[in-house]
């Protein structure tokens, strides 16, 4: 997984250079721009607990000294990422007002408080008020699902798509068209 960079031609397309590395590899899942910062989340060790968020001004990358999975999402605003617990190796949805300094965990159980966290925010995306992600695993039963989190209300809900615990939804790439979300 190598962070690319384009202009829109093949000869304009390579592997991304220029964050002190010869190249971003172990990327994990989306990027973010934030007040002309770029935020990505990939793995810069070879143990698994070495994914954290970097943000690139253009000149210099930045380890945000923060453990993350997820990918990094921003609503115009805030950034949100699956930021490690520290109790156990769950990556629940989290945020930051201050450009990646400090995080809040803001969603590890559905506001029936019925679904806890289990797993890692998974292809985050931010649109409206609304972050929505995925692959984050119900405890109760370990199934792959829909979490919506609601930025305004600060309310969290877990959303078990075909009903069928024993079949992974995955859902994933999520746009807005109108008032509704698909993915």
């Amino acid at each position: 997984r190598y962070m690319y960079e384009t202009d829109g031609t093949a000869s304009g397309t390579q592997v991304a250079t220029g964050f002190g590395f010869t190249q971003v590899n172990n990327l994990y899942e989306n990027t973010a721009v934030l007040s002309s910062t770029l935020y990505l989340n990939f793995q810069d060790g070879a143990n698994t607990t070495d994914f954290a968020v970097f943000s690139y001004d253009g000149t210099t990358l930045t380890d945000l000294n923060v453990e993350a999975r997820g990918g990094v999402a921003t609503d115009g605003t805030d950034l949100f990422a699956g930021i490690r617990d520290g109790i156990t190796s769950n990556y629940p949805l989290a945020t930051s007002t201050d450009g990646g300094t400090n995080w809040l965990s803001v969603c590890s159980t559905d506001s029936t408080t019925t679904h806890t966290w289990s797993g890692i925010a998974s292809d985050i995306a931010a649109v409206d008020e609304k972050c929505i992600f995925a692959s984050a695993q119900d405890a109760a039963n370990s199934d792959l699902e829909l979490w919506v989190y609601d930025t305004v209300n600060s309310s969290c809900n877990y959303f078990d798509v075909n009903s069928d615990t024993a079949v992974d939804s995955l859902p994933r790439i999520f746009t807005k068209f109108g008032s509704d979300y698909y993915f």
